[in-house]
């Protein structure tokens, strides 16, 4: 009876540890994170917020400012995405992921957003500038060629 007990408490032990997830390999949890598809949106435009690190299965709750802005479920790598429309808070503001419950988690960024229609800062090269350039130096060449062309005449009819 003994042996029977012994050889069947193995045999549940070994089939307990088989089939039990291991957890080593998520311990510690990754940093959540959240970022933002575009880092200076206009109000009112499509706006992809996605956080990572979070819990699978965790609900996931997005808020831009003070505006709460929906919530998505983290999916098995813990990840959570969303397209949200950009709140009317204009200049920077805090980009907040939060979950809650058995798995609490949050995450902070920012993003800076502007009235629609604004000015963009330029960057690049003004190519106004050296066409300017080129067409003040071909009226000059031309204009020289003139007067070379008038002097050779005045010569030759001084002779």
């Amino acid at each position: 009876m003994k042996r029977t007990l012994g050889v069947l408490m193995s045999i549940v032990a070994a089939v307990g540890l088989a089939s039990s997830p291991t957890f080593a390999s998520s311990y510690p949890p990754a940093t959540p994170t959240v970022s933002v598809s575009v880092a200076a949106p206009a109000v009112g435009s499509p706006l992809t917020l996605v956080a990572a690190g979070f819990c699978p299965g965790a609900t996931v709750n997005f808020a831009i400012g003070p505006t709460s802005v929906g919530s998505a479920v983290a999916n098995a790598a813990g990840s959570a995405t969303i397209v949200v429309t950009t709140p009317a808070l204009l200049g920077s503001v805090p980009v907040t992921a939060t979950s809650t419950g058995a798995c609490p988690r949050q995450a902070v960024s920012s993003l800076t957003i502007v009235q629609p229609g604004a000015d963009i800062p330029s960057t690049g090269t003004n190519t106004y500038s050296g066409l300017r350039i080129a067409a003040i130096s071909v009226v000059l060449g031309l204009g020289l060629v003139g007067v070379a062309s008038f002097r050779r005449r005045s010569r030759a009819n001084a002779q």
